[in-house]
């Protein structure tokens, strides 16, 4: 992607280019996460499926603020790389690094020990807790290694590379693939390893692929390649606060959500293992449909930020209008065939009729939700790039907050599991709203200035 190119009609195209490779990162990416439940599922028994389940919303959690930070990141990189600033860029990379991976460190030196607290605060069946104490302790432990897969990802996207990323996850979607059931069934010479081989298999994937992507770096040249002079940036810097001021409402966000995913998700545990699993399942599929609209949101975000970084701001009327469009039209598209193949891509999670039949119920809510979010993410992600942060993340965290857990809660009242599932699109859709007469009504009006 040529940076001093204008924007075209044509632009469509351009999305469609860069936000493939992204919809395809997410899915390998979700893939790793997909394939232990599979595996679990299937070899191990719908016990070991529902503990990864209720581990999930744990690492969500833990995993939200480097997600938003990642996307501050990623913004101020869209804008170094667009006005054509190489030292900015590896100033803003090496300090995302270290902050990155000292809270990776962080989290993991007190997750781990008080991982069955965790489990406990959160309701886990307590069948269910032994296997996933075993699988939150690998997990949690991996956590360094996984805050630096997604903030090297943000940054190269920010340089308009959605490629790289791709391969990345490409190779640590194929270790997990094939060291999954090994370790579950022992094949590699070790005794067969239960749950924890999902685990194990995510974390060594990831490493071997951050190995592969430093090696590549280097052999390019590329800016971004760690070397001694990017090393030299690996450190505390001024710009932590800026990164982190544009990060943290989004990271409160991700945060917030994954609290009122995790009270949720306390909810349905209440009725018992076989909710807990198909809870889990419905989680797995909509991760898939929400791709993407939010892959399209992220191309908005790092379109709209190097058209700043250029100094061309009137293109961000272009960019929000073709992000809208081609984020319905996919997600629209995703969704109906989620809905119309469910009986053959819940077969694949679990052989319980009874588990698979509750899923179904619960699928065609989940994607109508996830439609209406990518629309809502695309408005924020413009207008996050211009660093209009804090009132469209407010915007969020009130409806996350005052709207989503009290609606579940009180629908599951009436109509059981698909009422708390219903809570989801209902919110969706008052958040959206709101963006839209804030997009409208107070953001067009703002002057729109460089960050850096």
């Amino acid at each position: 992607m040529n940076p001093d190119r204008p924007i075209a009609p044509v632009l469509w195209k351009r999305f469609l280019l860069f936000s493939a490779p992204l919809v395809l990162g997410n899915i390998l990416q979700a893939l790793s996460g997909t394939l232990n439940a599979i595996y679990a599922g299937r070899l191990l028994g719908v016990t070991s499926y529902a503990a990864i389940a209720v581990v999930t919303p744990i690492l969500l959690f833990l995993s939200a603020f480097i997600a938003g930070f990642g996307s501050g990141a990623s913004i101020l990189a869209g804008q170094a790389w667009g006005a054509k600033d190489v030292v900015k860029l590896q100033t803003i990379a090496g300090t995302a690094l270290f902050a990155g991976v000292a809270l990776g460190v962080g989290l993991a030196l007190i997750g781990v020990p008080l991982a069955r607290q965790a489990l406990e605060l959160i309701g886990a069946p307590p069948e269910t807790v032994t296997e996933a104490l075993v699988y939150a302790q690998v997990m949690l432990g991996s956590l360094p290694l996984m805050f630096t897969a997604v903030l090297a990802a943000a940054l190269l996207r920010g340089t308009g590379d959605s490629k790289t990323p791709l391969l990345v996850l490409s190779i640590g979607s194929t270790v997990v693939l094939i060291l999954t059931p090994a370790l579950i069934l022992g094949r590699i010479g070790l005794p067969p390893m239960g749950i924890s081989s999902a685990a194990w298999a995510t974390s060594i994937g990831t490493l071997i692929s951050l190995i592969w992507l430093a090696w590549d770096l280097r052999r390019r040249k590329h800016p971004l390649a760690f070397n001694l002079v990017l090393l030299r940036y690996v450190r505390p810097h001024p710009l932590l606060w800026r990164i982190t001021k544009l990060g943290l409402p989004t990271g409160l966000f991700f945060v917030i959500g994954s609290m009122a995913d995790v009270a949720l998700m306390r909810i349905a545990n209440g009725y018992g293992m076989h909710a807990t699993a198909a809870w889990g399942i419905v989680n797995q599929v909509v991760a898939y449909v929400q791709f993407p609209g939010l892959s399209i949101a992220i191309a908005a975000s790092i379109f709209s930020s190097q058209a700043i970084g250029r100094g061309f701001p009137e293109q961000l009327k272009t960019v929000t209008r073709t992000a809208l469009w081609t984020s319905f039209i996919f997600s629209c598209g995703i969704a109906l065939l989620a809905v119309t193949q469910s009986d053959g891509i819940l077969a694949m999670f679990t052989s319980n009729e009874g588990v698979a039949m509750l899923a179904k119920r619960l699928v065609w809510i989940a994607v109508l939700g996830s439609v209406i979010l990518g629309l809502s993410s695309v408005l924020t992600a413009v207008m996050r790039a211009s660093g209009m942060v804090l009132w469209p993340t407010l915007i969020s965290l009130s409806c996350l907050a005052f709207v989503l857990v009290p609606l579940g809660a009180s629908l599951s009242q009436v109509l059981e599991l698909p009422g708390l599932r219903m809570a989801y699109p209902i919110t969706y859709l008052i958040g959206l709203l709101m963006h839209a007469s804030f997009f409208n009504l107070v953001w067009k009006r703002r002057a729109v200035k460089k960050l850096i």
